[in-house]
């Protein structure tokens, strides 16, 4: 089962959504995971399980995964703020990501309202 996301640019307002995770029919070889994609210059999806990693979007390689790797910085805890889950993979919504569109770090991704299979 998998889920969703939401991302939000403070500084310019960009928004970018997508999914988590896999179904139970592809579940070995399927892991969406968020990316930022040089090609799209987008938050988009990339399947994690795969070699290559491309973009879901577009095809693309030119891809960076959402994670402790990306540019980012601590930022307090919103509210409305869910950390983005899926096995042992975890995006902290208190931090704050590099946003496609302006190049800050003033993004945000918190869990989304969509769950799948």
């Amino acid at each position: 089962m998998g889920a969703s996301f939401e991302a939000e640019c403070k500084s310019c307002g960009y928004r970018g959504y997508g999914l988590v995770g896999g179904g139970w029919q592809d579940v070995a070889d399927f892991l969406a995971w968020p990316c930022q994609c040089l090609s799209c210059a987008a938050v988009t999806t990339a399947n994690v399980a795969a070699d290559p990693v491309v973009c879901l979007a577009c095809g693309s390689q030119e891809v960076t995964l959402y994670d402790d790797k990306v540019v980012s910085i601590e930022g307090s805890r919103e509210a409305y703020s869910t950390d983005v889950v899926w096995g042992d993979r975890r995006l902290d919504a208190s931090r704050k990501y590099q946003c496609p569109s302006c190049r800050n770090v003033s993004l945000r991704i918190r869990e989304g309202t969509v769950l799948w299979d």
